[in-house]
């Protein structure tokens, strides 16, 4: 049934382009609500979700209980159906930060009602006929016309002083640039940005490497999972991206987190890198095999 290269000989083409197009679009659209209901609802970012939240909630802790299998303890929203991630974009609450940019709800939604019918056949392996690649390709084009901005954001992003960061920065960063400025601390070369409706906390470690675990425990430390982060390297540069909403206590909190990150000497293995801030970076940073950054 298999070749020796894992390929299965029912296995067409389409399949497998199929499949890979859907679960990469899928993902993105995660990333996309994600970055912007933090953006507006801070440390309470998850109440904008309603009642998906409670559901997901509970598949999470069930497939925690199963102990057999690894639950994803952080990303939420990859417990939520296609058709609930269609429905929180669409809330009262949600769709005004999208309206702007997609078409009018009744265009999205019978667009979003043929994209998760393709979906349903790729999740349960029916055959993918020439004219479903067709609709496959055109939904993924309406999202990377309908998410054109981000790509803007990241070419918009903006440089500030350190003598006028944002308020809610003040108390974290103060001591710590002059921790860095007397080389006292781990990390070096910090910077702010903004972006969007975020703060950017930009910085390089001064020696070794990001340790495999450290989101996970910067997260925990932070008690708060109300940001995003990006490494472009685990030797070079981190940036954190802080929503305005968070208090400033909250951002205190985080700050100190990222200055106690784990840091071991030697290289952070790529696939325990990506699994750990993969579900916290930002739209448009997501590296994906369908690549929306262009």
């Amino acid at each position: 049934m298999f070749r020796p290269d894992g390929q299965a000989d029912f296995c067409s083409g389409n399949a497998e382009d199929g499949y890979r197009i859907v679960y990469n679009v899928e993902v993105y659209l995660r990333h996309m609500l994600r970055w912007e209901i933090v953006a507006k609802g801070g440390r309470q970012w998850r109440t904008l979700l309603g009642e998906t939240n409670s559901k997901a909630t509970a598949l999470q802790r069930n497939e925690r209980e199963l102990r057999i299998i690894d639950a994803d303890e952080r990303n939420i929203l990859s417990y939520i159906l296609l058709t609930e991630l269609k429905d929180a974009m669409m809330s009262d609450a949600v769709w005004p930060l999208f309206k702007g940019s997609w078409p009018p709800k009744d265009i999205f939604s019978s667009s979003f009602k043929i994209f998760n019918a393709l979906r349903s056949k790729v999740a349960h392996f029916r055959k993918l006929t020439a004219r479903d690649m067709r609709q496959i390709d055109t939904f993924k084009t309406l999202v990377m016309e309908m998410t054109a901005h981000y790509r803007v954001q990241r070419r918009a992003t903006r440089i500030i002083p350190q003598a006028s960061a944002h308020e809610i920065l003040k108390p974290g960063i103060d001591d710590w640039r002059d921790a860095i400025t007397a080389g006292d601390d781990i990390w070096q070369d910090l910077s702010l940005g903004a972006v969007h409706a975020y703060l950017i906390v930009e910085l390089r470690i001064r020696s070794g490497t990001i340790a495999g675990d450290a989101v996970s425990a910067l997260v925990d430390s932070a008690g708060t999972d109300a940001f995003f982060i990006s490494i472009d390297d685990p030797r070079v540069r981190m940036r954190v991206y802080l929503p305005k909403t968070l208090k400033q206590e909250e951002v205190a909190k985080v700050i100190a987190a990222i200055r106690d990150i784990p840091v071991v000497d030697g290289d952070m293995h790529d696939e325990v890198s990506e699994g750990e801030f993969f579900d916290l970076e930002v739209p448009f940073a997501v590296g994906l095999p369908m690549d929306f950054r262009v």
